[in-house]
């Protein structure tokens, strides 16, 4: 993009198109390059669904959430580091949402037509938007901690059982969940220096408007762009792409532990079943044993869900935020920004499915579930038999090695 519109250069008309709809064209020249990707079709016919789907997502995730939270933080299930780790991931699911209900009304589902530019382009919105752009990178850099520590808990879990007795302790999984939320806000620091609100005036046929728009900060553009330059590396590479190879290997290392243990569950299960069957004792614990092996694989397999499609959501924002910072301005506005709304989505989305995937996959959160909700007499009169096989085959989770 080059050239400007009434004192309005490209970087505000990349702003008010991301995040309010209105289009504006710029003169065209005839030595204008064709675009690096093609993907403003692409935007286009997604753009109308976008503010009612997200809507829609972030009312049930915000729910979908609070329940989350208030399952495991129940006195049967705090008492696993796992779980308090889900509980983090859950808060930091909820504040996301949240925060990102006034954004998606004010860009997607207000009446452009019925609102008056400076309304659109306020001071106020002008703070949100500073307020937003940052908060989002700070729960952002809090999920990929979280998940992360996630990762490598359960690893250490299942794969180290000496060490997780004293390693994986609800006192050190506190000191986690202190960090994952107080070092993304120091991380982003720089990002608050780099941004600014300017007062812009925008001309109309009948009036001049001021309006307020997010620009890059005097500091950001000085010593040759330094600190924008630093900003975007660090955010999009290291903080971003580089956490996702990390949490790549470790989900592998968690995929191949579980492939392991059913292997060797496999080749002593009839050598154990024999030897118990000739001392005519044992069978009780051999059957408790059973249950708690099979709880530990069902756990972890439920992590490793959770691991992968939070890879799914993340890694093409890595690589896009890395191709960005590699290829410049010209990347990000014609291949990054166009499928920016597209990507919010599945953010969403991947914040919402957690407590899907609970009551799917684990049997001890929808025991829990039942107690917290009351409904544990209902579904005892009516599905007994069912009760009766979860609660059988049900483990405490108050100990580490679960």
């Amino acid at each position: 993009m080059s050239g400007e519109i009434a004192g309005i250069n490209s970087e505000d008309i990349e702003y008010f198109e991301n995040y309010t709809g209105v289009s504006f064209t710029l003169p065209e020249e005839s030595n204008e390059s064709l675009p690096m990707c093609n993907f403003q079709g692409l935007k286009e016919g997604y753009k109308p669904f976008h503010g009612y789907l997200s809507m829609v997502v972030c009312v049930l995730g915000t729910l979908f959430n609070l329940l989350n939270i208030l399952v495991l933080s129940h006195k049967d299930m705090r008492g696993n580091p796992i779980n308090l780790i889900l509980t983090g991931i859950a808060v930091a699911d909820v504040l996301v949402m949240i925060e990102y209900i006034p954004f998606i009304i004010h860009n997607n589902l207000l009446d452009e037509n019925s609102r008056r530019i400076e309304d659109r382009f306020s001071w106020g919105w002008g703070i949100f938007m500073w307020v937003h752009v940052n908060f989002t990178i700070i729960i952002h850099n809090v999920s990929i901690w979280l998940t992360l520590s996630l990762a490598i808990w359960r690893f250490i879990m299942i794969r180290h059982h000496v060490l997780a007795v004293t390693l994986c302790t609800i006192a050190r999984c506190k000191i986690v969940l202190f960090m994952g939320y107080v070092v993304p806000v120091i991380l982003t620091i720089p990002n608050f220096l780099a941004m600014s609100i300017e007062e812009k005036v925008q001309e109309l046929e009948d009036r001049n408007a001021t309006i307020y728009v997010i620009q890059w900060s005097k500091l950001a553009e000085s010593r040759n762009k330094l600190l924008y330059r630093l900003n975007v590396w660090f955010y999009s590479f290291f903080l971003k792409f580089v956490p996702c190879i990390v949490l790549t290997v470790f989900t592998g290392f968690l995929i191949r532990a579980l492939y392991q243990a059913e292997e060797n569950s496999k080749r002593i299960k009839n050598g154990t079943s024999d030897k118990a069957q000739q001392r005519g004792q044992g069978g009780e614990q051999a059957g408790q044993v059973s249950r708690r092996k099979r709880h530990t694989d069902r756990t972890t397999r439920l992590l490793i869900v959770i691991l992968v499609l939070f890879l799914l959501t993340e890694f093409p924002q890595g690589i896009l935020g890395m191709l960005s910072a590699i290829f410049g301005d010209e990347f990000f506005l014609d291949c990054y920004s166009p499928l920016g709304e597209m990507m919010d989505i599945m953010a969403l989305l991947n914040c919402s499915i957690n407590f899907v995937l609970f009551c799917i996959m684990s049997v001890q959160f929808r025991i829990t579930f039942n107690k917290v909700l009351g409904t544990k007499e209902f579904m005892a009169k009516h599905f007994s038999s069912y009760v009766a096989r979860n609660e059988a085959e049900a483990i405490p989770l108050n100990s580490c090695k679960n």
